[in-house]
């Protein structure tokens, strides 16, 4: 059978080499809680991939009310901001570019 990228997720799910937390990542005490399972998990945090982000309203920036600018920047900066600073004393990687 041919490798296949969803067959590899499975199995790393059924081995128990994944861990998956559900997160408000605009929370800020959930993303810490979110950093302290995986470590409590595996030991160490050895990369982080932080994704959080939205399309937001839509339409020329010069149309955007404040509070939908607000709320894009606020999921597609803060969030990934907010998890950047949680996992940064966990880091078992070079956080100086961060």
């Amino acid at each position: 059978m041919a490798p296949s990228p969803v067959r590899e997720v499975i199995q790393a799910a059924v081995d128990g080499t994944t861990l998956a937390v559900p997160t408000d990542v605009s929370d800020p005490t959930q993303v810490a809680a979110m950093v302290e399972q995986t470590v409590a998990r595996f030991g160490r945090l050895d990369a982080a991939f932080n994704n959080a982000g939205t399309k937001g309203a839509w339409g020329p920036v010069g149309d955007l009310s404040v509070e939908d600018f607000d709320a894009t920047i606020g999921v597609n900066l803060r969030c990934v901001w907010l998890c950047f600073q949680a996992l940064r004393p966990a880091a078992m990687f070079d956080t100086a570019a961060m």
